[in-house]
């Protein structure tokens, strides 16, 4: 009789460190598996390299090439962690911030110029560049979105593209300061240049675009992107966007984001996340900006194959807001409205328009309980949608607003 076959007891980071850093084929694997408990858990090696983060930071790109040298064909996702370093420097206030909470001014003097920790160094050939528009930072950021391109010929299974803030507790690869500092202060330019330097490339298979671009200092509405970017748009299938909402007028030009957004033909799957009650009064459910970008959005949008629509924080939903714009998706079989403040009136003029007798499943949910609101059945309100019965159960005269469900989950890209 033979001997049971020898079981290795490895640590699982020890099995982590020979997935990543070793060159493993797939037999290597399967026999690793078949006799390392720690590996034995594992369904599929792809667990820890499907989803690979690549920021400003030297360690992070060199855990990138690490990973992309020997297992590239099993990457599904990129997030690019987001860093706008020549915001501070351009900023004053921000600037003696980042002095006050550093150890000493040498030390952050160091790192924003520290070649080994920044593979986009902020400073080039001895100095920073302080001005807006500056054409060797433009320039670097050119030549850092085209590398980053340039790998995603070596991940052909790469479908997923994501972009969101650095975690406070990984600036400055957590060698000077400590959390709260710089949330939110990123560059959409850089980030643009990256998705289109992407998207554009002939090779590129993403389909999947995140953006949780909650900028302090900018829209992501207002950046503006050329009219030659346009068919980066038009094979995604599936696009979230986590936005700032700013108090002002929108505008809409044809260079937009919203222009290129509507140019997705092939878009199956849209969602659409604002800052929750931005420009309102306490609980007021009305917003000037997103309510005129909502209404451009879905003013005869080319998506002749969208079939599931989700708002988070819409705002504009109120009773009396012209949006009969809905029935221009004729394919839209789920309809997720989070905090949009639905009122009957609302509903019942879809319900006279027949613009949604289509639906499958509509869900309006609200972050909390209150006593403003209507607690109704999703199969009703899709009848009533459908005039498979002539009576919501409520009526206009309440003013009170509906909801399908009181728990409204987190959002998955920005935890809003």
């Amino acid at each position: 009789m033979l001997p049971q076959p020898f079981i290795l007891q490895l640590p699982l980071e020890l099995c982590e460190k020979l997935i990543i850093e070793g060159q493993l084929s797939r037999q290597d694997m399967r026999s690793l598996r078949l006799t390392c408990t720690a590996f034995a858990a594992i369904a599929k090696p792809t667990l820890f390299y499907n989803q690979v983060v690549l920021s400003r930071l030297r360690e992070d790109r060199d855990e990138f090439e690490k990973i992309l040298k020997y297992h590239g064909l099993y990457v599904q996702e990129i997030v690019w962690h987001g860093l706008d370093l020549d915001s501070w420097v351009k900023c004053s206030r921000l600037w003696e911030r980042l002095l006050r909470e550093a150890h000493s001014s040498a030390v952050l003097q160091r790192v924003l110029r520290d070649s080994k920790l920044l593979w986009i160094p902020i400073c080039w050939r001895g100095r920073i560049f302080p001005f807006r528009g500056d054409n060797t930072w433009e320039n670097m950021r050119q030549a850092a979105a085209d590398w980053i391109s340039e790998q995603v010929e070596s991940m052909p299974n790469m479908t997923t593209l994501t972009i969101k803030p650095m975690p406070d507790n990984q600036i400055f690869g957590k060698i000077v300061l400590g959390a709260g500092i710089g949330r939110g202060y990123q560059d959409h330019r850089f980030d643009f240049t990256i998705i289109l330097s992407v998207l554009l490339q002939p090779w590129c298979r993403v389909r999947t675009l995140n953006l949780n671009t909650r900028f302090r200092r900018e829209d992501i509405w207002d950046a503006r992107l050329h009219l030659k970017d346009s068919p980066a748009f038009q094979h995604l299938t599936t696009i979230n966007i986590c936005s700032n909402s700013k108090k002002s007028e929108f505008r809409h030009r044809p260079d937009s984001l919203l222009a290129h957004l509507k140019r997705a033909k092939n878009l199956r799957s849209l969602k659409l996340c604002f800052l929750k009650n931005f420009g309102g009064g306490g609980g007021n459910c009305y917003d000037f900006h997103e309510r005129f970008l909502l209404t451009d959005l879905f003013k005869k949008p080319k998506w002749p194959h969208l079939h599931s629509l989700h708002i988070v924080n819409g705002l504009s939903f109120r009773v009396g807001d012209p949006l009969p714009v809905y029935g221009c998706l004729p394919r839209l079989r789920h309809l997720t409205l989070d905090d949009c403040c639905v009122g009957y009136q609302w509903i019942n003029e879809f319900r006279r328009q027949q613009s949604y007798s289509h639906l499958e499943s509509i869900s309006i949910r609200a972050g909390g309980r209150s006593s403003d609101m209507n607690l109704l059945p999703e199969a009703r309100i899709l009848a009533f949608l459908k005039n498979e019965v002539a009576d919501l159960g409520v009526g206009p005269e309440t003013g009170r607003l509906i909801v399908t469900d009181f728990k409204k989950p987190l959002c998955q890209l920005c935890s809003a």
